[in-house]
């Protein structure tokens, strides 16, 4: 499984899965490192985080191990730091394999060394969210909900020394862009914060997204449009679902069914035909197909590479072995669906968020 990050990568080679290992194609959809890991997110800053025999390590452009396999989690590099997560826990669900859930996180630099110690329960792995930026990234404590009786997520935001320039206070809770980032208090309160963690632009929205050209996605009344920096909504809300621009175009539904892309006038480009769509990367966008296969688009639409049969990770050698399988293979929304179980009552429902703008490829 991989993942799919806006973080600028100018190496020019893109993950696919072929027969449940994960390598490396150049962006005319040849093959330049072969299949050989169990997992592997993209590059970035010149490395891409690989798993192997449960592992995570990074590897350079040419596929050689830079940082030897020892995190139980690991994400893409941004502003020289990397995300890692250590002491992983496994969790049993029925029909699906074993999930290994790390305890702690921290931040490692290019030699693979604890820049910032491991003390804290939460990372953000999420697109542009993950790791530093503008200075800053988002970690989560666990704290005690009076009314859940149970231990829930709360974010905050330190400096590259580990220090909290914001404290854990949100609900959720993203990584800065343009100077603001995304958060909330409350369920369905959601505005954007400057870095003091004060709301510049007020919570006024059921969920939104992260500030990439210029544009931020946002839900209103159950779909999704677009604001800009001050808040004025530029793009009007008429989208099931909407990830963010890169390169000019973004991602959209109109049916929840199909995704395709959209032009900063809110035009649709490229129709909706793909099960799911992810921003560009550079020259490529992945793409899920109705059949559940990974492809790899350019900015016409034409495919680069498609996966030739889709892998199913109910019958992978996880299952077959009893191997339980990484978190940072996991899309955000499942990995905290599992850290925090919905709790339902007659007078309380916790929900994680499951945004229809996650930009998590898979």
């Amino acid at each position: 499984m991989m993942e799919c990050d806006l973080l600028e990568e100018k190496i020019g080679l893109f993950a696919v899965e072929i027969d449940g290992k994960c390598g490396f194609i150049d962006r005319t959809g040849k093959l330049v490192i072969n299949p050989q890991f169990d997992s592997c997110h993209g590059f970035s800053e010149g490395l891409a985080p690989v798993e192997i025999d449960g592992k995570w390590g990074y590897i350079d452009s040419s596929g050689e191990v830079l940082i030897h396999p020892k995190f139980d989690s690991a994400y893409g590099f941004s502003e020289s730091l990397a995300l890692v997560g250590i002491e992983a826990k496994i969790k049993h669900f029925r029909n699906f394999p074993a999930i290994k859930i790390p305890t702690k996180y921290g931040f490692i630099d290019k030699r693979g060394k604890f820049a910032i110690n491991p003390k804290f329960s939460f990372g953000l792995s999420s697109f542009i969210g993950q790791g530093f930026h503008e200075g800053l990234a988002v970690v989560g404590i666990r704290v005690p909900h009076k009314v859940l009786k149970m231990e829930v997520p709360k974010w905050g935001y330190i400096d590259k020394k580990g220090k909290y320039i914001v404290k854990p206070k949100f609900q959720w809770a993203y990584g800065f862009s343009h100077g603001l980032a995304g958060a909330s208090i409350t369920e369905k309160e959601y505005g954007f914060i400057n870095p003091k963690g004060d709301f510049e632009i007020h919570p006024i929205f059921e969920f939104v997204g992260t500030f990439s050209e210029g544009l931020a996605p946002v839900e209103i009344d159950g779909k999704w449009g677009y604001i800009d920096r001050g808040g004025k909504l530029v793009i009007q809300p008429d989208f099931y679902g909407a990830r963010e621009f890169s390169r000019g175009l973004a991602p959209v539904t109109l049916d929840e069914m199909k995704w395709g892309y959209i032009n900063r006038k809110g035009r649709i480009v490229l129709s909706p035909r793909f099960r799911r769509a992810f921003p560009f990367i550079g020259e490529l966008a992945s793409v899920i197909l109705d059949d559940g296969r990974q492809g790899w688009i350019n900015k016409t639409g034409s495919f680069v590479w498609r996966e030739q049969e889709k892998y199913d990770i109910s019958t992978s050698r996880h299952r077959q072995e009893k191997r339980p399988i990484s978190a940072a293979s996991l899309p955000r929304e499942e990995v905290f669906r599992h850290l925090v179980p919905m709790k339902e009552n007659k007078e309380s429902v916790q929900k994680i968020p499951v945004r229809k703008s996650i930009t998590r490829c898979y």
